[in-house]
């Protein structure tokens, strides 16, 4: 039997940073951001566009959540560490932290 030409293809692989716990594009969808048990945080742009993987955020333990803002430019990352950090998604400067969460 012939293979259906419906198959799922894959389109991206993001590799590298241990069991993904969470992931969210950005608003404009040129962006994937992943995040993992290893306490890291990951964009990667997707399609072709040139713009290499960048690992922007470090938690002190695994990364429960993320949300990008409105128009892209920040990334927020809740963790176990008990802490929400606000990041600069262009180039991955820590903005903020939030404790006790």
């Amino acid at each position: 039997m012939a293979a259906s030409s419906n198959q799922p293809k894959l389109l991206y692989r993001i590799e590298g940073h241990g069991p993904v716990t969470t992931l969210s594009w950005s608003p404009d969808g040129t962006k994937l951001s992943s995040s993992s048990n290893l306490g890291r945080l990951h964009v990667s742009a997707v399609g072709q566009t040139g713009e290499p993987h960048m690992v922007i955020g470090l938690h002190d333990e695994a990364v429960r959540s993320v949300a990008w803002s409105p128009d892209g430019s920040k990334l927020a990352s809740g963790g176990d560490d008990d802490t929400v950090r606000v990041w600069d998604a262009a180039i991955g400067s820590k903005l903020h932290t939030f404790n006790g969460h």
